[in-house]
């Protein structure tokens, strides 16, 4: 529970989630880019027999990049923010339970503190009381 709720683990889950984002875009790189437009054009003209004349256009463009270091970079650099993000996720989620385990071993302690420091009264409460009979 405390790791669900906890706010820094979120955060640490979206850059997670933005570091695996960052990756694929960067693999985009080096796919290829392609494009197409198409158009009409219609014209009239005041002599001859067709009084609309259309001309259609159409083009596709594909563009490869063959190699570019600086995406190969990127690449790399990509997976590693990502293995990074995972790294910190797991180790603030480690942090977070041992914060939770000391917390839990600090309440027993204290649980047990009482439990002695509640005898120590009845003892004393008994002893009082055998002193002073009648009060």
């Amino acid at each position: 529970m405390a790791v669900r709720n906890n706010l820094s683990l979120r955060k640490t889950r979206e850059s997670i989630s933005l570091s695996q984002a960052q990756k694929l875009l960067s693999y985009s790189e080096m796919l290829p880019y392609i494009s197409a437009r198409s158009s009409v054009n219609r014209s009239s003209s005041i002599f001859g027999t067709e009084p609309y004349t259309d001309t259609y256009s159409s083009d596709i463009s594909l563009n490869q990049t063959v190699f570019d270091l600086s995406s190969i970079f990127d690449i790399k650099s990509s997976r590693i923010d990502v293995k990074e993000s995972n790294a910190l996720y797991e180790a603030a989620v480690n942090e977070i339970e041992y914060a939770v385990a000391g917390f839990f071993y600090d309440l027993l302690k204290k649980k047990r503190l009482l439990s002695v420091k509640e005898l120590g009264f009845r003892e004393s409460e008994e002893n009082l009381r055998s002193m002073y009979p009648y009060t």
